[in-house]
C-alpha cells in the first residue's frame, strides 16, 4: 500500500467544533476522492456551538466598514 494508503486505512481525525460529534459515518471514494458523510449530534445546543465561535466585532473593523454619512454643509467637499 501507498503512505497515503496506509494513512487512510490507519484514519485521520477530522476537527469539528466542540458540542458536535459525527454519528453513523459513512465514507465513500470516487475517482481517488474520499467522501465523508455523516450525521451530526450536537451535545450542546446549536445555537451554544455557532455563538461561541463566532467571530467578536471590534471596534474598528466596525467603524472601518460603516459608510461615511454625507455632509449637509453645503461649504464641505
Amino acid at each position: 500500500l501507498s503512505p497515503s494508503a496506509e494513512r487512510t486505512k490507519k484514519g485521520v481525525q477530522i476537527p469539528l467544533p466542540e458540542g458536535m460529534d459525527f454519528t453513523r459515518e459513512v465514507v465513500t471514494n470516487h475517482a481517488g476522492f474520499l467522501t465523508v458523510g455523516a450525521d451530526l449530534h450536537f451535545s450542546k445546543s446549536l445555537r451554544e456551538v455557532i455563538e461561541k465561535y463566532r467571530p467578536v466585532p471590534t471596534a474598528t473593523a466596525y467603524s472601518s466598514s460603516r459608510p461615511t454619512e454625507p455632509s449637509l454643509d453645503p461649504s464641505s467637499p
